[in-house]
């Protein structure tokens, strides 16, 4: 089963719309993905820039998602509270893994 996103769509009703990831993910996304991991990782949590969240947002908009939204309307349809940890989550979704934590090793 491919990941998903619900974004609000409509901020005065609060309309969302859930958006799927293709059930295919090329390797080389996964490889730009790891790179993006990696980079979050060294600077740590409390350390994430502005531009740090537009890399993530452009990567799950883009390579994710096709660029069924921008970088802004993924960014706007999140409810800002749970910003962060969800483009985390997506950004780990490439791997399989749904928690959006970097830090967490996997056991074979």
């Amino acid at each position: 089963m491919s990941k998903k996103i619900e974004l609000v769509i409509d901020f005065e009703s609060g309309e969302t719309k859930t958006f799927h990831q293709p059930a295919h993910i090329k390797g080389s996304v996964a490889l730009e993905g790891i790179e993006i991991g990696q980079a979050i990782n060294k600077k740590g949590e409390s350390d994430i820039e502005r531009s740090d969240i537009e890399r993530i947002a452009d990567f799950v908009a883009d390579q994710l998602y096709g660029g069924k939204f921008t970088r802004e309307e993924l960014i706007d349809g999140l409810h800002a509270p749970h910003l962060l940890e969800t483009l985390m989550e997506q950004l780990q979704s490439v791997f399989g893994d749904d928690t959006g934590n970097f830090t967490k090793e996997k056991k074979v």
